[in-house]
């Protein structure tokens, strides 16, 4: 009985992990490292060109006014009713 549990446990925390971790399967720790360096950086990702303060803070401000970001966030916004 505690085997079937914990390999049904096994296999959600496999499935939760593959889902987070879609095309990160191969990441190294100094890969990640990376990622974080250029994000205090103000490195755009996508480009890998440094953002001047006020554009970040600027698309920080777009990002979260979005409206489809907010959706994701307000459980009362759902069409459940």
């Amino acid at each position: 009985m505690m085997y079937g549990r914990s390999k049904s446990l096994q296999e959600l925390t496999l499935k939760t992990n593959q889902r987070y971790f879609i095309g990160r399967e191969n990441q190294t720790v100094s890969d990640v490292l990376k990622v974080i360096r250029n994000k205090m950086k103000g490195i755009d990702p996508i480009d890998f060109v440094a953002i001047s303060v006020p554009a970040q803070v600027e698309a920080l401000f777009q990002e979260a006014t979005d409206e489809q970001t907010l959706s994701k966030m307000y459980m009362g916004w759902l069409a459940i009713w």
